[in-house]
């Protein structure tokens, strides 16, 4: 069931580079964020469908957006080792159970992490 929305929705813009993918607007139920995660993920190379970077920070989600990015993630991205960048997308597949037996390599990186690491860098 789509809700009615209080603010209007922002189109999903995903983002693909080699090892990258970078989300950005609503990810929710709408048959049209559905495709463009389909054909996004489907896009992905055999051969970059190892381990992949996922950012996330920049999307609006609600509930139903979490069941569209896990079942396209299932069909396109099934053993492939997924990195979430702090978001709250990444923060609610952590503690997902049947995410977590259905893509058991992903890896979370929490924000103090994510600081740390840009500090190191910094200082390099």
């Amino acid at each position: 069931m789509i809700r009615e929305r209080k603010t209007p929705a922002r189109d999903l813009e995903i983002l693909l580079s080699p090892g990258r993918i970078i989300l950005r607007g609503d990810l929710d139920e709408r048959p049209e964020v559905t495709q463009k995660c389909h054909a996004a993920l489907k896009s992905i190379p055999p051969d970059q469908k190892f381990s992949i970077i996922v950012e996330a920070d920049q999307a609006r989600l609600v509930p139903e957006g979490v069941s569209t990015w896990v079942d396209a993630v299932k069909q396109f991205l099934a053993g492939c080792e997924l990195i979430y960048m702090p978001s709250q997308l990444g923060m609610i597949l952590q503690y997902d159970d049947e995410y977590r037996k259905m893509q058991p390599d992903s890896l979370f990186k929490d924000y103090e992490e994510t600081a740390m690491h840009a500090q190191q860098n910094a200082a390099d």
